[in-house]
């Protein structure tokens, strides 16, 4: 009986690893703007935004929200020490970095929740191991 239980327990585990989602949901507030372009109304989405914000990045470099003035941005929040979702986060957003060469207008931005554990060097070897650039 005891087996029993432990094979259950195996088999319903790794069914919940195997039927999960293959797509990250989207959260959060978003909304429409209609806008009359050469005659004909654009519907645009408008989503949540970032407040202002300055900090290191991996390369030791200062940067802030105007770096990204006029540019279009997706943005993660995630941790090195994250053993769940950031690490297909992250895969998504090497993913999308190699998408978008050639459009300089648009920009990735990864933002540590944990700031005090991802110095700088640690988020280099982070960067180094996934592939960011």
């Amino acid at each position: 009986m005891k087996y029993l239980i432990y094979i259950l327990l195996a088999t319903g585990l790794i069914q919940a690893c195997s039927n999960g989602p293959k797509t990250l949901p989207f959260l959060g507030e978003r909304s429409t703007k209609d806008t009359l372009i050469n005659g004909k109304t654009v519907t645009d989405t408008i989503y949540q935004t970032i407040a202002p914000f300055r900090y290191y990045n991996q390369d030791s470099v200062l940067i802030s929200n105007t770096d990204y003035d006029g540019s279009i941005y997706v943005a993660d929040f995630f941790f090195t020490t994250c053993g769940t979702i950031c690490p297909m986060m992250t895969d998504n957003m090497v993913w999308l970095q190699e998408k978008i060469k050639g459009f300089p207008e648009v920009m990735l931005l990864s933002h540590s929740v944990t700031p005090d554990i991802d110095s700088v060097s640690v988020l280099k070897a982070y960067a180094i191991d996934k592939g960011v650039h």
